[in-house]
């Protein structure tokens, strides 16, 4: 097998078994999400590229600042090297199509199985989550300063939104808004769109946690019923983040697993 998976790391939301995990195939049951993390920091070099199409490896290259580069590469390997571990295929045999935004899918016409995944990387960490729901969204957001505070609160946020964050100190401010702005674009991924379609029509209870929904304008989303699962994403003192989940509405348990490359790295 490619990776390794060690001990499952504790997550911080409800409905999360703690066990030793042997390196076989994951098995994935109905409403159990897998989110897989890996942390860049710990690992040296790029990975082999040949797991993935030519197409693919032409996206990467193309990429000009090397640490995008880098994390772009190791987003796409570990994701075919993830899906070829679930449909017991190698990883280059992994057949995928690519839909607005350069957004990966399974190919449902090669692979007879309900997987469905989302990718999300900030700096050096990437996320992947994988379960067998057609809706499913995850986002990791590096809290940092604003750029147009006033203009992105009013492109980002319901008035509501604006009313409670105009209350907070800075901290409190930075905090929820982060909290904000991953829930909602966890969303509208997993409605199949993205941040660019009408945040601010998305109005959620940040008083509540986990948070919810209270309405969505935006028609991507609002025919649906939703759960939000807020996780830390592994903050430091160098820096904090804000992660969540967003699947439709159900019982849901949540199992957090490592990734560990092995025998890839160039």
């Amino acid at each position: 097998m490619i990776f390794s998976i060690l001990l499952l790391m504790e997550l911080s939301v409800a409905n999360v078994n703690e066990k030793i995990c042997d390196p076989t195939p994951p098995v994935l049951n109905n409403w159990v999400i897998h989110l897989w993390e890996l942390d860049l920091t710990h690992v040296p070099g790029s990975p082999d590229l040949s797991c993935l199409t030519a197409s693919e490896q032409q996206q990467i290259t193309r990429i000009r600042l090397p640490h995008r580069r880098r994390v772009k590469a190791w987003s796409r390997v570990m994701l075919r090297q993830l899906l070829g571990s679930y449909l017991t295929l190698p990883a280059d045999e992994v057949c995928l199509w690519f839909g607005p935004h350069q957004r990966p899918h399974l190919d449902h016409r090669v692979h007879a199985d309900t997987l469905n995944f989302n990718v999300t990387h900030s700096h050096q960490k990437i996320f992947q989550a994988v379960a067998r729901t057609p809706l499913l969204g995850v986002d990791i957001e590096r809290h940092r300063p604003l750029q147009h505070q006033a203009r992105t609160l009013q492109r980002c946020c319901a008035p509501s939104e604006r009313q409670h964050l105009a209350a907070l100190d800075t901290s409190a401010f930075d905090t929820d808004f982060f909290r904000l702005w991953t829930a909602k674009e966890a969303l509208l991924k997993a409605a199949g769109g993205s941040i660019f379609h009408a945040p601010s029509a998305i109005e959620l209870n940040l008083a509540s946690r986990p948070m919810h929904l209270i309405q969505a304008g935006d028609h991507l989303i609002q025919s649906h019923q939703w759960q939000l699962i807020e996780f830390d994403p592994g903050s430091s003192e160098d820096e904090t983040l804000s992660g969540c989940l967003a699947v439709a509405d159900g019982k849901w348990q949540v199992v957090r697993l490592p990734y560990l490359p092995a025998d890839r790295q160039v």
